[in-house]
């Protein structure tokens, strides 16, 4: 008896480290890869979920329940009723705990207080009913995404990303159409269903309370040699190492100044705002604004983003747009060619490259 405990316990753990592997990729695949602080957040919040599920589970089966908790056989001296009594607390508190945690994933904005807070908390009962659901499907649908990915000799880049429901569908049209430009073969529609039934749950169960996390259209830009999903808080790129390369660069100088963030803090936010109505106050035929305000505006900005307390990949996206608007304010004055696209007198080298994609496409 004691080595058949025993290599159940071994078999548990092994178990365990695989479905953990699994658990995460279902994660990533799922939310898109988020900042570090709120992947965390975000995790916790998983984590929790499916052992809410695991507790439910436990309420009529204890020794269920206790071995997908632990993978540990319950052993024989421990009461039923006791076990029993645990997980009823825990199928109460856990989805308090979610609830609690997801008001630090709320966009940003004014915090919640008084009976709105409350509110967000209890939301945490059919978030958690939601996302476990959802992340048991994507754990079974992860694995096959992953090897198709493998199959076809790809590799994947995440790039940081803030879209709002609003703006998504714009955005991922200007993400096709940045693509086209450049030669590639580009057409956006949903993205697998394999992606969007889990979203349709917890969208379904969690309304709100995942504003900012899901889209519930998730959709996806694809060509013969890549595909782009994008989140709302992530852009993932999948495809040959040097045709992901080529799609980033594509769309970084795209979408520099697009309906989407691509900081996200929120001091991020606001410089990147300020930077943008500069840009497109500089794009207006005619420009109202006199060049001087505007040279002023940017300079501040400019000293402001010397002294934030930015992560240093917020710091380059930020300071990238800073020098694309001082770019265009000197073109706007007449002392510099127009910024990140060719005059019409380049080289036929230049243009040449523009269509290698397109090459490549129907190679």
């Amino acid at each position: 008896m004691f080595i058949l405990t025993a290599l159940l316990a071994l078999l548990g753990r092994s178990s365990a480290r695989l479905l953990n592997i699994v658990f995460g990729w279902a994660i990533v695949l799922f939310f898109g890869k988020l900042p570090e602080e709120r992947q965390v957040y975000l995790s916790i919040m998983a984590f929790g979920s499916v052992i809410w599920l695991f507790v439910l589970l436990g309420l009529p089966f204890p020794i269920v329940g206790v071995f997908l908790l632990t993978f540990v056989p319950l052993p024989s001296w421990v009461e039923t009723a006791w076990i029993r009594l645990a997980m009823l607390a825990a199928t109460l508190l856990v989805p308090l705990a979610v609830g609690v945690i997801s008001l630090r994933l709320r966009p940003p904005g004014p915090s919640l207080r008084g009976l709105a807070r409350a509110v967000a908390v209890l939301q945490g009962f059919p978030y958690t009913f939601g996302m476990a659901a959802a992340l048991v499907l994507m754990t079974l649908f992860a694995p096959v995404l992953r090897l198709r990915t493998v199959r076809r000799l790809w590799t994947t880049q995440h790039v940081p990303i803030g879209v709002s429901g609003q703006a998504y569908e714009g955005v991922i049209r200007q993400i096709a159409a940045a693509l086209r430009e450049r030669g590639w073969k580009a057409e956006y529609g949903p993205a697998s269903w394999m992606l969007r039934l889990p979203t349709w749950i917890i969208t379904a169960c969690a309304g709100r309370a995942v504003e900012g996390l899901i889209q519930n259209r998730l959709m996806k830009v694809s060509s013969a040699r890549f595909e782009v999903v994008l989140h709302p808080a992530d852009l993932v790129i999948n495809g040959r190492a040097a045709e992901v390369t080529r799609v980033r660069i594509a769309l970084a100088e795209r979408l520099a100044f697009s309906p989407a963030y691509q900081t996200w803090t929120a001091p991020g936010n606001r410089l990147e705002e300020r930077l943008t109505t500069l840009w497109r106050a500089l794009q207006e035929p005619g420009g109202r604004e006199p060049p001087a305000r505007t040279s002023a505006a940017l300079q501040a900005a400019a000293r402001d983003l010397d002294t934030a307390d930015l992560p240093y990949e917020e710091w380059e996206v930020l300071y990238r747009k800073r020098l694309l608007v001082e770019c265009a304010l000197l073109r706007k004055a007449g002392a510099g060619p127009a910024c990140g696209k060719p005059e019409r007198g380049d080289a036929p080298a230049n243009r040449g490259e523009a269509a290698q994609p397109a090459q490549r496409e129907g190679a």
